[in-house]
């Protein structure tokens, strides 16, 4: 298994937003090899942090 963490900062005005990106969420789980995903915000900081875990292997072979 492969964890995939990104950690992404905003601008604080643009935090709002964040759900522009969470939108695009849905299509990264259904990638093959993905076991899940995680997601979560922390205002203060204006961070996005996602945490992927993916299926080792060719992603473009069912294992």
């Amino acid at each position: 298994m492969i964890m995939v963490l990104v950690e992404i900062t905003l601008k604080a005005e643009q935090f709002d937003q964040r759900d522009v990106i969470s939108s695009a969420l849905p299509d990264t789980v259904a990638y093959e090899g993905c076991l899940g995903l995680e997601a979560c915000s922390n205002r203060e900081e204006s961070k996005l942090i996602f945490v992927e875990n993916r299926r080792t292997g060719n992603p473009m072979v069912n294992i």
